[in-house]
């Protein structure tokens, strides 16, 4: 359980770092 919880902090500092890239990504697309 407790490694899960790791897990999900990683995937929680991940997040905000992936964001800008993904909003980059989708307007690279849109445009």
């Amino acid at each position: 359980m407790q490694r899960r919880s790791v897990q999900q902090q990683l995937l929680l500092l991940l997040v905000p770092l992936l964001q800008p890239l993904i909003t980059s990504v989708v307007h690279v697309c849109l445009s």
